[in-house]
């Protein structure tokens, strides 16, 4: 049987509705980024836009289905579908190679156009990991990876005074202030508020998922790269951080690198140097790329609008510090 989960956000909620048809019903935490989902979805600059997550990773071997309606009239489908102005509610059905199926709805006013951004700083948790407890660790600014006893706290830049929603593959977050959470490398098992088990998940990469829902549909989300206990140089990407030793240009802020896929599945970059701006006016060829790109966003193939097949080897600019 097909699996059906609807998801409100914006103006409408943030409900979650789940059904199943002839199975136990389907069951997603609030914080854990496991099975196919849809986890964030809007309208910007006129067209619809969704974040997919996959079930395995911050990536796509197949790609996902999305139909596109507003207000019950269908739109297209897949990822430059554009949008009437007019409000209404706009929903998408997204399908995976499985056969499940996601549906979510939202008020159909374009996203924020400011970027949500992330600045990191390491603490040290102890036993009390309690809100009032952690307001009280001393925090200490990092670029990328914590050390291996250590926690990492992001706190969320935005413009909007939408609520966060914080997701992980792994690990995990603790919430501690509007804009604040604190990841940790372990995984933690909660009764009513209280710890009642705590064990390690390993050094490496994590990924965080965090979604800003204002109420009014003004939906944005950000990709997050939590670093743990992470050997070997790493550059910044927007929210995410990538395996890389080089130094950015200083006046363009790009790097030119090849996408390559790694022994997990995921995307690395290899012969990365920094380019200036003008090596950087090449429209980007790649059918999945959005119209008139010059630059490579690393979040088309988290939210599945590229395939790791898309990029496999791909000469790309992008934008990184």
């Amino acid at each position: 049987m097909t699996a059906h989960n609807t998801v409100l956000v914006g103006g409408i909620g943030m409900i979650l509705l789940l059904a199943m048809a002839c199975q136990a019903p389907f069951e997603e935490s609030r914080h854990d980024l496991d099975s196919f989902r849809i986890l964030g979805m809007g309208v910007h600059e006129g067209i619809a836009v969704a974040a997919i997550w996959s079930g395995s990773g911050p990536w796509h071997d197949r790609s996902p289905q999305l139909e596109w309606s507003l207000d019950g009239t269908f739109l297209g489908s897949g990822f430059d579908v554009s949008v009437p102005t007019q409000a209404g509610v706009l929903s998408v059905e997204a399908i995976a190679a499985d056969g499940s199926v996601r549906v979510g709805q939202v008020d159909s006013n374009d996203l924020s156009p400011t970027k949500m951004t992330v600045s990191r700083s390491e603490i040290s948790l102890g036993d009390d990991l309690s809100i009032e407890s952690r307001r009280e660790l001393n925090a200490v600014a990092v670029e990328d990876s914590v050390g291996a006893d250590s926690a990492l706290r992001m706190v969320i830049g935005t413009d909007t005074q939408g609520q966060l929603r914080w997701m992980s593959a792994g690990g995990t977050v603790l919430e501690l202030e509007h804009d604040t959470a604190d990841f940790v490398a372990e995984e933690i098992v909660f009764d009513d508020g209280d710890v009642i088990e705590r064990s390690k998940a390993g050094s490496g990469i994590y990924t965080v998922f965090v979604l800003s829902v204002d109420g009014a549909g003004h939906n944005q989300w950000l990709w997050v790269d939590a670093a743990m206990d992470y050997e070997g140089p790493l550059i910044r990407h927007h929210g995410r951080l990538l395996p890389a030793d080089v130094s950015v240009h200083p006046e363009s802020g790009l790097i030119q690198a090849t996408l390559v896929v790694d022994e997990s599945g995921g995307i690395t970059l290899v012969d990365v140097v920094a380019v200036a701006e003008t090596e950087a006016a090449v429209l980007i060829e790649m059918p999945c790329v959005p119209s008139g790109s010059f630059l490579f966003e690393m979040s088309w193939i988290s939210q599945g609008r590229c395939l790791i097949s898309d990029v496999e080897g791909a000469r790309v600019v992008m934008e990184a510090w």
